[in-house]
């Protein structure tokens, strides 16, 4: 079965990312990069609805079931953490041809 989970993304103070689902306990994660804290994340939330159907617990109105897949998202990028190292250009200088004899 797919879901739609609504999740919370925040950096802390220390630079280490954190997304958590709101509504479902113990539903959060800690990780250097975004990336790693979704990915992270989404084993556990599935890992936790597993459970939580087997033992017939309510879903937390952040999670909802989802009949077809999403056809929008919303993502975050941050360009800070691909910096492209630019060089200089290069001066270009023209050399003339030696005189003829």
């Amino acid at each position: 079965m797919r879901f739609l989970v609504d999740v919370r993304i925040s950096k802390q103070e220390d630079g280490i990312w954190r997304v958590e689902v709101p509504g479902l306990q113990g539903g959060w994660t800690d990780a250097p990069t975004i990336e790693e804290a979704l990915r992270d994340l989404h084993e556990i939330v599935a890992l936790m609805l597993d459970f939580d159907e087997a033992h017939d617990h309510p879903l937390p109105e952040s999670i909802r079931p989802a009949d077809t897949l999403p056809q929008a998202a919303t993502i975050l990028v941050d360009t800070s953490e691909h910096v492209i190292k630019r060089r200089a250009p290069r001066k270009r200088t023209s050399v003339r041809p030696a005189a003829v004899r």
